[in-house]
């Protein structure tokens, strides 16, 4: 079992992957808390919600998971895509030593 650093004196660093419907939901809790979260960028394979969610947060915005976890030191990231690709990309943000919300 991999074990992960306590993050203490800094918020929690995370990323939305899916930018439509579901994601507002998940984009309302981060902002409910903007002592303990700290949005850093977003993913979507649609040009049009990912442009969207970069605008509306300021934040960088991925076509890719794969570039995005490449890219940026993450905590965790929030899954908010279609159900049925879910299980493919939470290994991938496993792998790459991320805590994945689903």
């Amino acid at each position: 079992m991999r074990h992960y650093p306590t993050i203490e004196g800094r918020k929690i660093r995370i990323a939305v992957v899916g930018c439509g419907r579901i994601a507002k939901n998940h984009f309302g809790s981060i902002e409910t808390y903007p002592e303990d979260f700290e949005l850093i960028a977003v993913c979507d394979n649609n040009q049009k919600a990912l442009t969207l969610a970069t605008e509306t947060y300021n934040v960088t915005g991925y076509l890719s998971l794969t570039e995005m976890l490449k890219n940026e030191e993450l905590d965790a990231i929030s899954i908010c895509t279609p159900s049925g690709i879910h299980p493919e990309q939470t290994v991938e943000i496993a792998e790459a030593g991320v805590h994945v919300i689903s």
